[in-house]
């Protein structure tokens, strides 16, 4: 089977997969991790099923605990498919993820300008000839977590309309910074539901995160997303001047769709937007200012008087009126 894989390794690089997923219980972990090791180095790197041997190769690098290769076989299958969750992976599971910081960046920088120049979309052949691409929203997230926020909101969140939102980075970018300025460990409704759209963002499963190891808990996604975010969040240091900078940009942001939503009668994203209300000013009472989330709220119920569905969303996120 091995020597099958060397030679059609161009034509049918799944065939090293193959063998790594059939032997997993056999008890041959040295030699799978050679074999993963092989195809690693054998197949291109803009395959992105490179990415799936080098985290099955991970497994048995952890098994073994090898836990050096086990790291680079990450970087390995961060180098073959951008992703965010790969991302997370190589940034938040090693011992010391330094190491490898300059080593993203570049990957990223390098994925970021060729999926540009090929129309940032994958380039699809059959399935194991995939080639990798990074789309703007994977690059907007990750760009976050660099705590580079200047370059995420200029990538993703440049959008003049109130409208069209779906297609832009600009909701997944106000549930990131939202999370970004909220002080607290316990989230409330409207930051629950900007956690929730923000894991959506990075295609976050705890599954998908600990594949290439062997951890297992009784946690549930969130409470692994939360985890990372939290650790996160300890190395992030935002000045007061640039707390208010991105209140104030929210603030207008916010406002600008809900105006939209209400102008074009769009009553199926008044929970969406209610939702944004009802975080900012949590985040706004999480920062010191009593009674922030309940004033904010009464603001848009008065503006938008008539809107009894906008009320009854608003009262889903909290509005005691």
């Amino acid at each position: 089977m091995v020597e099958n894989a060397r030679k059609y390794v161009n034509e049918h690089p799944e065939l090293y997969l193959q063998i790594l997923k059939m032997k997993a219980a056999s008890g041959m972990d040295d030699r799978m991790l050679e074999i993963g090791l092989e195809a690693i180095d054998a197949i291109p790197s803009k395959l992105l099923i490179r990415s799936t041997i080098s985290l099955w190769t991970a497994c048995y690098a952890h098994k073994l605990c090898r836990f050096d290769i086990r790291e680079k076989c990450w970087l390995e299958a961060f180098r073959s498919d951008p992703s965010v969750i790969n991302y997370l992976r190589i940034s938040f599971l090693p011992w010391d993820s330094k190491q490898y910081h300059d080593q993203i960046l570049s990957m990223i920088d390098t994925a970021w300008k060729e999926s540009k120049s090929n129309g940032n979309s994958p380039l699809y052949f059959a399935e194991s000839m995939r080639e990798s691409s990074i789309s703007r929203n994977a690059y907007c997230s990750m760009m976050f977590f660099e705590q580079q926020f200047d370059k995420m909101e200029k990538t993703g969140m440049s959008v003049k309309e109130n409208l069209g939102w779906s297609s832009t980075f600009m909701k997944e970018g106000l549930a990131f910074l939202l999370l970004l300025l909220y002080r607290g460990n316990a989230y409330p409704v409207g930051m629950s539901a900007m956690l929730s759209r923000s894991m959506s963002a990075c295609g976050f499963t705890k599954e998908a995160f600990y594949f290439g190891t062997s951890e297992a808990d009784d946690k549930t996604d969130i409470e692994v997303f939360t985890g990372i975010l939290a650790d996160w969040k300890d190395t992030v240091d935002l000045s007061e001047k640039e707390v208010d900078k991105w209140l104030k940009k929210l603030d207008i942001w916010i406002r600008r769709r809900v105006c939209g939503i209400m102008d074009a009668n769009r009553r199926n994203y008044y929970g969406e937007c209610a939702g944004f209300i009802a975080a900012f000013g949590e985040v706004q009472e999480s920062l010191g200012e009593t009674g922030a989330k309940a004033r904010i709220m009464e603001q848009y119920r008065r503006e938008y008087s008539r809107r009894r569905a906008f009320h009854e969303e608003l009262r889903r996120y909290g509005m005691r009126k």
